[in-house]
């Protein structure tokens, strides 16, 4: 050994050397950890609405119109089946409030 006295880099206990871990953003910890199930559903759901829906929205003001009835009465049947448009809304709305929801309740980790 030296005759000068030797200093450690380090002097404390091995759990400081675990440096703390800057928590992710807000949305990141919402999408990925928080919600990642709710994040994918709300994803495909606006994307069946915006290219299936939309496209196939009857004519006018975007809503159903009592004068395209088919032989028997009912709403005819298009080419992805009855109601793509109504039902792709209603799917995307409730997804969307659902999500809404539970990140105005997320507490993000600080």
């Amino acid at each position: 050994m030296s005759t000068a006295e030797s200093k450690s880099v380090f002097s404390g206990s091995i759990s400081d050397l675990k440096s703390k871990v800057k928590p992710p953003h807000p949305i990141l910890q919402f999408c990925r950890d928080a919600e990642p199930h709710w994040m994918s559903v709300f994803f495909l759901s606006h994307l069946l609405f915006w290219l299936r829906g939309i496209p196939h929205a009857p004519e006018g003001y975007r809503f159903y119109n009592n004068n395209k009835f088919n032989h028997d009465g009912g709403i005819p049947s298009g080419p992805f089946g009855s109601g793509v448009f109504p039902i792709s809304l209603i799917l995307t709305v409730t997804v969307t409030v659902t999500v809404a929801v539970k990140a105005a309740v997320f507490k993000p980790e600080v």
